[in-house]
């Protein structure tokens, strides 16, 4: 547990009466920011670049708990279950300082929709639970829970709005939202929560997306000769508006796969080194770039690159940009294309179902599809190469000076993902809320909560 400086901020407090009634005028300085199940800190990120102050974040991974650490140096970082009395001592201490909580707690049931459990009650949620609990113990000005839309889709929104609503002592808006609709590079969809204290007679902002996921679409057209892909416009102004901010690099509204990590193209598979010199890379190619580099100062972090077999190196060759395993070619199917044996063979001598998630190459004029936690989730558009670690935190929206690291302790310690340090990088990385995506709600949130008017003076 690394402890960071106290709250640096407080608010400043205008009050009058109305109509009989104490009422105050808040302005805040810094909002105090606490993130829950933190992982690496992207909703943190997010809130920091909108003007928050982050004053402490939760994670029982150490590894993600040491980039948390590294990042928000003037954070708290409590490292361990939050079902542990001690653990959720220092939670809820930090929970009573904070303005507003994030975070997003793994729900691993959602039993109601067979045995009409309420899911805060089935035992498997009780991470879910540990995040309600701590917005009932802090009672902050406002929250943000954030979980995979999955959990949208097995009819439970209602069950959790109520349940975040602290019996009316919340309003709560529950959405959809795409981080491509927000000028992160790749799409992925994250169902949101926003709840703000009703005495505050203040309504959960809603979030402005852009419209560019359903404006445009990587389209496969295969030929007799060669297959290829093609960004595809629909036929609307807004997607015409769209598509010529896609083709623009100076245009934040919609960001392309090349335009995140074009600049990154020549780092070497294999190469042990996990630094280099910004002036080794030259000028940045767009406007993604620009800011992705703001503060860096002269090195960046996590660039090695992993070392591809030359079976795989062969497959992308034999891939288009934007392709995947339906363009491999027959031969480029077999298992073992040279003959040197790697991985698990399942013994029909051709490549497993497992494998084809596997063989997929980003198209360099389009956004990247969701990330997992595996480095060959992805491959580059152009070099038959995997991506490094700065390159999956580029597409997902993670500026530059973010380091990410592992703890220091060797072996399997309490917490830790079986891997070792490098995979952990990526699965880091993959887990994360875009901090791009996270700022938009911050900032939409920022503006609700300073929005003129009086507000009832909360206790």
């Amino acid at each position: 547990m690394a402890k960071g400086r106290k709250r640096a901020a407080e608010y400043r407090r205008k009050t009058t009466t109305v109509r009989g009634e104490r009422r105050v005028r808040e302005s805040p300085v810094a909002p105090t920011v606490l993130d829950l199940f933190a992982g690496a800190g992207g909703i943190s990120e997010g809130f920091r670049q909108a003007g928050y102050e982050v004053i402490g974040g939760s994670e029982i991974d150490p590894d993600a708990a040491a980039t948390f650490a590294l990042n928000f140096d003037s954070a708290e970082t409590v490292c361990g279950d939050l079902r542990q009395p001690e653990v959720r001592a220092s939670v809820h201490a930090l929970a009573e300082r904070a303005d507003v909580i994030v975070g997003g707690p793994p729900c691993q049931a959602f039993s109601q929709v067979r045995n009409h459990t309420r899911m805060i009650d089935d035992p498997r949620n009780s991470l879910y639970r540990e995040f309600v609990g701590a917005v009932r113990c802090g009672l902050p000005r406002a929250f943000l829970m954030e979980n995979v839309t999955g959990m949208d889709q097995m009819g439970v929104r209602e069950q959790i709005v109520a349940d975040l609503s602290l019996d009316g002592e919340y309003k709560v808006r529950p959405q959809i939202v795409d981080a491509a609709d927000f000028g992160v590079p790749q799409t992925r969809k994250r169902l949101f929560f926003i709840g703000v204290r009703r005495s505050l007679g203040i309504e959960p902002p809603l979030l402005q997306a852009s419209g560019a996921t359903s404006s445009v679409t990587l389209v496969r057209f295969a030929g007799p000769r060669r297959t290829r892909y093609q960004v595809v416009v629909q036929e609307n102004v807004l997607s015409q508006r769209i598509f010529d901010a896609l083709a623009d690099p100076d245009d934040l509204r919609a960001v392309t796969a090349a335009q995140a990590i074009s600049d990154l193209e020549d780092l070497p598979p294999g190469n042990r080194d996990d630094e280099l010199l910004i002036a080794d890379l030259g000028p940045a190619q767009s406007a993604y770039q620009r800011l992705m580099r703001g503060g860096i100062g002269e090195l960046l972090s996590n660039t090695q690159v992993p070392r591809s077999n030359e079976d795989t190196r062969l497959r992308l060759k034999g891939l288009p940009e934007g392709g995947n395993h339906r363009d491999l070619t027959e031969d480029l199917l077999d298992r073992y294309i040279t003959g040197k044996r790697w991985g698990q063979d399942n013994g029909s001598g051709k490549l497993s179902r497992r494998h084809f998630y596997a063989y997929r190459r980003l198209h360099p004029d389009i956004w990247a599809w969701t990330l997992n936690t595996k480095a060959d989730s992805v491959y580059h558009y152009r070099v038959p190469r995997a991506l490094s670690v700065r390159e999956f935190a580029r597409l997902q929206s993670f500026p530059d000076r973010f380091v990410f690291t592992t703890d220091h302790r060797a072996g399997m310690i309490p917490g830790r993902h079986d891997g070792g340090p490098a995979h952990s990088r990526y699965r880091q990385v993959g887990n994360a809320v875009p901090p791009i995506l996270a700022r938009a709600a911050a900032a939409a949130l920022l503006r609700a909560l300073q929005s003129p008017g009086l507000v009832v003076q909360t206790a």
